[in-house]
């Protein structure tokens, strides 16, 4: 199956849910992404391999730099997630590894400090979702997480995404081997509404 055949280049940069905006990712974001790592730091590099006492603006240049690459290419997209009442930067929130032979790409988020465990990440997934699967025409969207990790854990299932099992050691995280959690969520599966 062709790239053209399954993965579609998406005119929507821009979805709401009336809480939340979710914008495509922009060279002009740097500044705040790489703010925003750095007051979450503590919390991200349990959990994220990229997140580490190094990380630098540097780092944020080039992660804006790929996500605005990677979306022409159809490789990834990636979004801002903001406050829809005063446009606060809240994290991020995105598709990668995108396949288009398979129809299959990753869901992956971080919610910045002071904003989780206000249904922020649960808002932002379930756009990305169906932005992945009305918009770009995928298949089957799998979510990873380093088990332990409680807040991913209830995005997935808040979403609709579907245990499948642990993988053993597949990710080093401050120079620990983690194990992590895969879920899924397929076309045919309903994403939940809030």
């Amino acid at each position: 199956m062709s790239n053209a055949a399954v993965i579609k280049k998406p005119e929507v940069r821009t979805l709401t849910d009336g809480r939340v905006i979710i914008r495509r990712v922009d060279l002009t974001d740097v500044d705040t992404i790489f703010a925003g790592v750095i007051d979450t730091m503590a919390s991200l590099s349990k959990w994220m391999p990229w997140a580490h006492p190094a990380y630098s603006r540097d780092d944020a240049c080039w992660f804006a730099a790929d996500a605005w690459l990677a979306w022409d290419s159809g490789a990834a997209f990636e979004f801002l997630v903001e406050d829809v009442q005063d446009g606060r930067f809240l994290g991020l929130c995105g598709l990668n590894g995108v396949s288009a032979s398979e129809g299959r790409a990753n869901l992956g988020y971080w919610v910045r400090e002071g904003e989780t465990g206000a249904g922020v990440g649960t808002a932002a997934a379930r756009l990305v979702a169906r932005f992945g699967f009305e918009h770009v025409g995928l298949r089957r969207i799998r979510l990873f997480h380093v088990v332990g990790n409680i807040g991913s854990r209830k995005v997935a299932e808040r979403t609709g995404f579907v245990l499948e099992g642990v993988q053993r050691a597949r990710l080093s995280v401050g120079g620990q081997t983690r194990d992590t959690k895969l879920y899924s969520l397929v076309s045919v599966d309903e994403v939940r509404s809030g």
